[in-house]
């Protein structure tokens, strides 16, 4: 339920200090103002790549 202003906010951080952006899992179902479909935040393939390798710089240097 974030604006957009500040999901644009998040991206910058994210790129500023180098975080892999993945997608958010707090969902508490379906009631609110808006409405959230679960998964709508969901990373692709690719960040789950990104993971992968960022673990593997951590582990091994």
């Amino acid at each position: 339920m974030h604006r957009e202003e500040d999901e644009l906010r998040a991206r910058e951080l994210a790129l500023k200090y180098n975080l892999i952006m993945t997608g958010g899992s707090d969902f508490h179902g379906f009631y609110g103002e808006s409405p959230i479909t679960l998964g709508s935040k969901s990373p692709d393939a690719a960040v789950v790549g990104a993971l992968k390798e960022r673990k593997q710089l951590l582990l091994w240097g």
